[in-house]
């Protein structure tokens, strides 16, 4: 390889490296959420997003509605009843 050729490879390979310095995965906050802040119980087996935006918990316990705020939850003995939590 010529000088040229070489100088353009150390070039290309630092350009590279300084790009993917800069490129950093960005960390996102998690929440867990527990039967403390309302969920109807601690195993749950799906989450599904309807098209109102609203999470759906389907757990051992029952079904957990979360609307950004708060749950709302539907326990397997009620059948469709609103259990208060």
């Amino acid at each position: 390889m010529s000088g040229r050729g070489l100088r353009r490879l150390l070039w290309l390979t630092a350009l590279i490296c300084a790009a993917c310095l800069d490129l950093g995965a960005e960390r996102l906050p998690i929440k867990i959420f527990t039967t403390t802040d309302g969920l109807a119980h601690n195993d749950v087996n799906r989450i599904v997003r309807d098209s109102r935006g609203f999470l759906w918990f389907c757990t051992a316990g029952g079904l957990s509605r979360f609307d950004g705020d708060a749950f709302t939850n539907f326990s397997t003995e009620a059948g469709s009843g609103r259990v208060r939590t």
